[in-house]
């Protein structure tokens, strides 16, 4: 790890976003280099400070957000949508902002019901595969795009009889390795 990698990887350290071997050599850098260690304590002490403020941001300025993140995303229609089921969801989001019912029943019917679409939404569009993403890091450029770094995991699922030469090598595989 050079000194370029391992300051861009301070923060990740502080927030113990980093996995464990990314931990380790960013230790060892650490252990052998004085100005990535000042650095460190630099981060640590700016990370103090900004946790010491507490910034109350207006009122309307939540509102405001969504009404400009709305116009941009009835520009940004995504390729292959149909306007017809761009400006049903658009209708949607607009008649579950208008219901505002009192009470606390309202949070957990909400969220049975996002889980009750996001099932049968699965079932119906034909997630073939379960993935796992996680962001790794975000990464901003000077032209206002960001570019966003995921670390996915597919699962696949293998059968066969113990014979087969697909699956006596995975299971070997399997074998050799401490942490299968």
């Amino acid at each position: 790890m050079n000194c370029e990698m391992a300051t861009k990887a301070l923060s990740l350290l502080l927030y113990g976003e980093l996995s464990f071997e990314e931990e380790e050599l960013l230790q060892q850098h650490l252990d052998g280099c004085a100005g990535c260690r000042e650095a460190l304590e630099r981060e640590r002490r700016l990370h103090s400070l900004a946790g010491q403020f507490e910034i109350e941001p207006p009122s309307a300025l939540l509102a405001e957000c969504r009404q400009a993140l709305a116009g941009r995303l009835g520009e940004l229609r995504p390729a292959g949508t149909s306007r017809r089921g761009f400006e049903f969801m658009g209708r949607l989001r607009e008649w579950l902002s208008r219901l505002r019912p009192a009470g606390m029943l309202w949070k957990p019917a909400a969220a049975l019901g996002l889980v009750a679409l996001g099932f049968f939404g699965a079932r119906l569009g034909g997630v073939s595969e379960p993935v796992a993403s996680r962001v790794r890091y975000v990464e901003p450029a000077p032209t206002g795009e960001v570019r966003i770094v995921l670390e996915e995991t597919r699962q696949r699922v293998l059968s066969g009889r113990p014979d087969d030469s697909r699956i006596r090598e995975l299971l070997l595989a399997a074998a050799a390795d401490a942490e299968d």
